[in-house]
């Protein structure tokens, strides 16, 4: 976006930029906003919530990621591990998956008051309110980037940001399977039931044979 913008020449240089400098829909006018929403060129990209969930866990509660095990693993652990544990021991560093879809699929969690790295995307992004010109996939990425460009008559010299060294291997299908393997029926299936719009309106596969 900083290169379509014009701000640099090469999106592949950009090592970090605050995303505080975008303007938001919230900054403007409802006026303006209703404007933008009906004028402008508008896309989303989605990512199938099975992996989108995986992802979140593995990068909020594996990796050294203290804010997040301190904001939301140490009530994770407190609410869904039996026997319970101390609280001054309690160090939310350890947070299992079926513990954190314990959390996600709790009635008293509504989703709209959600973290955004695991919130539905039809709650986050608003398909339904939002008429979006072109919705692309993180799972063909380089393809529909690619589209995505040529639709906004981008520069040829645009591209994609190439993926970066610091994230892991990309899994497969059967790979994130793994992960679920130890729920139970009842878990797996309302994991499919809190998540059933982003299935729907994506056209994502629920694989119930796990």
């Amino acid at each position: 976006m900083l290169t379509l913008q014009n701000f640099t020449d090469d999106s592949n240089a950009i090592r970090y930029f605050d995303h505080r400098g975008f303007e938001f829909l919230s900054d403007v006018s409802p006026d303006e906003r209703d404007h933008i929403l009906k004028t402008f060129f508008k896309f989303l990209f989605v990512r199938n919530p099975l992996a989108r969930i995986l992802s979140a866990y593995r990068n909020k509660f594996q990796h050294n990621n203290g804010q997040f095990q301190v904001k939301f693993g140490r009530d994770i652990v407190r609410r869904y591990r039996k026997p319970s544990i101390p609280t001054n021991e309690v160090i939310g560093n350890d947070v299992t998956l079926q513990e954190f879809v314990r959390y996600l699929i709790d009635k008293e969690n509504y989703v709209h008051n959600m973290n955004e790295h695991w919130m539905p995307m039809y709650e986050l992004c608003q398909p339904c309110y939002v008429n979006y010109d072109f919705i692309g996939s993180f799972e063909n990425l380089d393809l529909d980037t690619s589209a995505l460009l040529a639709k906004l008559r981008a520069s040829k010299r645009i591209t994609f940001p190439k993926k970066q060294s610091f994230y892991g291997k990309k899994l497969d299908g059967k790979e994130v399977a793994r992960f679920y393997v130890n729920l139970t029926l009842d878990e797996y299936r309302s994991l499919h039931k809190r998540y059933i719009y982003d299935f729907k309106c994506f056209s994502y596969k629920f694989p119930f044979e796990i």
